[in-house]
């Protein structure tokens, strides 16, 4: 047991992203700053394992993935798999999110961090899967169509992160 929660947290300590490339882990702040700096936002929606390994270990291994995310991007990551608890929100906290009623009731019953960026990602974006990748708006509309697990194949994804710059 003790073996597996060293191999855990070692992985979880390696996947994470280099330290001058900001990274928004809120959906609502990032819109904001989305709107402010007039930049898109890249939200990534992830879980421990695949997801997480491909964007951290993977992606941003690339100095050409790294800038255009800083200096372009809003660079947002919604992990599923957080267990922390959820912070107490109020409506008005989660009208950033959507002005459907029943969606705002499901995020403030959320009482895990993971749950409240399941149900963003189930009641905006309508999937399930991680990682996906989308590129947004400072309203939070998809500007070109989300993409899922490239297959850590690089130009797939500066190619795609470009066409949401055009």
């Amino acid at each position: 047991m003790r073996l597996c929660f060293i191999l855990v947290a070692s992985l979880l300590l390696a996947c994470q992203p280099p330290p001058e490339l900001l990274v928004e882990t809120d959906y609502c702040r990032a819109l904001q700053r989305s709107e402010a700096e007039g930049r898109p936002v890249c939200l990534v929606f992830s879980a421990y394992g695949l997801g997480y390994d491909e964007l951290y270990t993977d992606l941003l291994e690339y100095r050409e993935i790294q800038q255009l995310l800083r200096e372009e991007y809003v660079l947002t990551v919604l992990n599923i798999d957080d267990q922390s608890p959820a912070p107490e929100r109020t409506r008005e906290e989660v009208a950033c999110v959507t002005r459907d009623t029943s969606v705002q009731n499901r995020l403030l019953a959320a009482t895990k961090v993971g749950e409240y960026h399941a149900e963003i990602q189930r009641s905006l974006y309508d999937t399930r899967y991680q990682p996906q990748y989308l590129l947004l708006d400072q309203n939070g509309n998809e500007i070109v169509p989300s993409i899922g697990y490239t297959g850590r194949n690089f130009h797939k994804f500066m190619r795609w992160l470009r066409s949401g710059l055009e």
